[in-house]
């Protein structure tokens, strides 16, 4: 998905609409909000163990060419609307009708994203996982 972080945002939190990684499911209250993750094509000045490198590939095939790296930046989590979300377009099908990208990133990359989330939030520690 793309979130905009355009509106209500100061550096230095996102203040741009950028690719992200959904968190959340939907919520029982039906709440409009999903926790997400953004992804930036800037590494960090300093990597630390709530930054995540995604291998190449990981992305969706056509954001690819607009990111060189895409990191993942846990520590930037955040709980948003969801008018701030779209879904990925890719172009059409055979029938004119908008093809959405739904992909998925894989396990051992969502593995080590929520170890780095758990270490985050401060509930475990990193070299204990």
């Amino acid at each position: 998905m793309m979130c905009d972080f355009n509106t209500g945002f100061q550096p230095p939190e996102n203040v741009k609409r950028r690719p992200v990684i959904t968190l959340s499911r939907r919520r029982q209250d039906n709440a409009p909000l999903c926790t997400v993750i953004p992804i930036s094509s800037t590494a960090p000045e300093v990597v630390r163990d709530f930054h995540y490198k995604l291998p190449d590939g990981e992305l969706p095939h056509f954001l690819r060419g607009n990111y060189a790296e895409s990191w993942i930046k846990i520590d930037m989590i955040q709980t948003v609307a969801f008018f701030r979300l779209t879904l990925l377009w890719n172009g059409r099908d055979l029938h004119g009708d908008r093809r959405y990208d739904t992909s998925f990133i894989g396990r051992e990359h969502r593995i080590e994203i929520t170890k780095r989330i758990l270490s985050r939030l401060s509930l475990v520690d990193l070299d204990e996982l």
